[in-house]
Order: structure tokens, then C-alpha cells, then sequence
């Protein structure tokens, strides 16, 4: 069986309240308006994932509410997690190898410098940054997160959408 992974950098963020915490920060008006954009071109590529793993951040969720397509995407399968924010590649490698379930399409939604950290770790090589509201899909042909070990992925989709 192959799975995807799905890593998407969330959409452009305000810096204009520098009272608010960056956990806290919104999307501001671009991010708005990239967020559906990116969604229909996953759509178009037929990019759905089975689960999302998305950071506390408002940003990333915002993200999410814009992205995924509710006529493709069960939210019950989204997941906020706090230890997303801010990880770095390693502690996302970590993470999906304790993952618990066999889907067929994992989509992580954070942030820089973790998800390209993390698509180094498993390519071997990849991007030095993704830019905001990117997404990039690594296929894998092994036996699913839990084996994951060093470079194991092929790349797959890496673009700003």
C-alpha cells in the first residue's frame, strides 16, 4: 500500500495587533484570500486527505477552515494539536511515527521551519523554506508512519499553489 503525507505551511499571517501573541496572530487579508485558492487546486489535483493534524495556532486553524473542502473532507478527522506549534522536523518525524492509524493520506498543517526540516528528513533532500500556504506530497511505499526510517519518501508535489 502507499500513503501520502501532505505538508502545508499555513497562509499568510498579520503582524498588525504586536500586542497579540503569536500564537494568537490571524490570517491577514492575502492569507484570506490564498486559503480557498489553495483548497481548489488540491481539489483539482485530487488531493484529499483521510486525516489532518493541524497546530493550536490560530493561523493554522483559520488555515484549515479555508483549505479543506467539506464535500471532501470529514472534519471530524481533524486533529489540533498543541505540539505542533513551532516543532521542528524532528519532533514531526517522531510524531508520525507514533501514529496510531493506517490512512491512506496524512495532511500536517504548522509551520517553518518544522515542515521543511521534516521533508529533509524524509527525502533526504527538499525545500530550504516553504512559502506560505504551501503544500508539498511525499508518497511513501513502506508499511506505513510507524516504520518510518530516515529517508524513505519520494517527492511527489512541491509547490506554492
Amino acid at each position: 500500500m502507499s500513503y501520502s503525507l501532505l505538508l502545508l505551511r499555513h497562509a499568510k499571517s498579520s503582524w498588525s495587533t504586536s500586542s497579540l501573541a503569536d500564537h494568537a496572530r490571524p490570517l491577514n487579508e492575502r492569507g484570506l484570500h490564498d486559503g480557498p485558492k489553495v483548497g481548489a487546486r488540491l481539489n483539482e489535483l485530487r488531493l484529499h486527505p483521510d486525516w489532518v493534524w493541524c497546530s493550536t495556532a490560530e493561523r493554522t486553524r483559520q488555515t484549515a477552515d479555508l483549505v479543506l473542502a467539506p464535500q471532501y473532507f470529514d472534519f471530524e478527522r481533524l486533529d489540533y494539536r498543541d505540539d505542533l506549534y513551532h516543532a521542528s522536523g524532528l519532533q514531526l518525524f517522531e510524531a508520525l511515527r507514533a501514529w496510531p492509524h493506517e490512512v491512506g493520506c496524512l495532511m500536517l498543517i504548522g509551520h517553518e521551519p518544522g515542515l521543511s526540516e521534516l521533508a529533509r528528513l524524509l527525502l533526504g533532500e527538499g525545500p530550504d523554506e516553504l512559502p506560505t500556504c504551501a503544500c508539498l506530497e511525499i508518497r511513501f511505499t513502506d508499511e506505513g508512519w510507524r516504520t518510518a526510517q530516515g529517508t524513505l519518501g519520494e517527492q511527489v508535489f512541491a509547490r506554492s499553489l
